[in-house]
C-alpha cells in the first residue's frame, strides 16, 4: 500500500485568513519533505493544499505567492476502496489526504497503491 504517513508530509501551519502562500514557504517545506502536494493546516486541522499544477499556473502568472486549494477532496481514514473508486472517475487526480473523524491530516494515499487496483474473482 502506498501511503504515505503524516510525518513525511510538507505541511504548513497557517492562520485562518490567510489566502495564498509566498514561493520561499513553499520551497523550504518542499526541501524538508518532497512531494507532490504541500498541506495547509489551521489548529491542526487540514484547510487546503496546494499541488505541483497550483504552483506551476500560479508560476505561470507570475503571482508572487500560491492561491490555497481549499476545495479538494480527501477521503476518511483507511476507507480505501472509496479512494479506488474516486481514482477511477477523476485519472487526473494522483494523491489523496486521509483525514481523521475530526479533519486532522493521517497522510496521503497514492493513485499508484497496487491494491487499489487489486481485482477479487470468486
Amino acid at each position: 500500500m502506498d501511503f504515505y504517513k503524516r510525518e513525511s508530509l510538507p505541511i504548513l501551519e497557517i492562520p485562518a485568513d490567510t489566502e495564498s502562500i509566498p514561493w520561499s514557504s513553499l520551497e523550504r517545506a518542499l526541501l524538508q519533505h518532497p512531494c507532490k502536494v504541500v498541506f495547509i493546516e489551521t489548529g491542526g486541522i487540514l484547510q487546503g493544499l496546494i499541488s505541483f499544477g497550483d504552483m506551476r499556473r500560479a508560476k505561470k502568472e507570475g503571482l508572487a505567492s500560491v492561491p490555497i486549494n481549499r476545495e479538494f477532496h480527501k477521503i476518511n481514514a483507511f476507507r480505501f476502496f472509496e479512494a479506488r473508486e474516486f481514482f477511477q472517475s477523476c485519472p487526473q487526480i494522483k494523491e489523496l489526504p486521509v483525514v481523521d473523524q475530526n479533519g486532522c491530516l493521517k497522510g496521503m494515499c497514492s493513485k499508484l497503491d497496487d491494491l487499489l487496483y487489486m481485482e477479487y474473482s470468486e
